[in-house]
C-alpha cells in the first residue's frame, strides 16, 4: 500500500504541468506631488515586493507626471511608472493584494503580454514623452 502511494506522488511530479513565467506589463499612477524622496521609497517598495514573489524585472521606465482622463482620489494628475517583467501566473495575485494596500498609490494596472519582445517594449517606452 505504502509503495502505491510512493509509486503515484514520483508519477505526479513527472507529470505535473511545467510552471512557466509569463510575461506582464505593470503601469502604476503615484501619488503626483509626494516628495521625491517618497516617491523613491514607494518605487523601492514596489520594486521589493516584486522580488519577494520571484518576479524577474526586465525594464522600468519612467513616463513622469501627466494629466489623468478624471480625478482619482481628488488628483487631476499622477506620477506614472511602467515595469515590464516575467512572473509565474500563480503570484501575480499576491502582488495585486500588496498593491491595493499601498498608500501612495492612485491605480496599477497589470497586463498579461501574449508574445512579448521586450526590447520592442522597452523601446515603444522610451519613445514616449515625458511632461514635468
Amino acid at each position: 500500500m505504502a509503495k502505491k502511494k510512493e509509486m503515484a506522488s514520483k508519477y505526479k511530479k513527472l507529470f505535473a504541468p511545467i510552471e512557466k513565467n509569463q510575461a506582464y506589463e505593470m503601469v502604476v499612477i503615484v501619488k503626483p506631488y509626494l516628495p521625491e524622496h517618497i516617491r523613491k521609497k514607494a518605487e523601492k517598495k514596489i520594486e521589493d515586493i516584486l522580488k519577494k514573489y520571484d518576479v524577474v524585472l526586465k525594464g522600468k521606465a519612467y513616463w513622469g507626471k501627466r494629466v489623468l482622463a478624471y480625478k482619482i482620489a481628488g488628483h487631476k494628475e499622477g506620477y506614472y511608472i511602467i515595469y515590464h517583467f516575467e512572473a509565474p501566473t500563480k503570484n501575480i495575485s499576491s502582488v495585486r493584494k500588496y498593491l491595493d494596500k499601498h498608500p501612495e498609490l492612485l491605480r496599477y494596472m497589470i497586463l498579461q503580454l501574449e508574445d512579448a519582445s521586450f526590447d520592442k517594449l522597452n523601446l515603444l517606452v522610451k519613445k514616449a514623452v515625458v511632461m514635468e
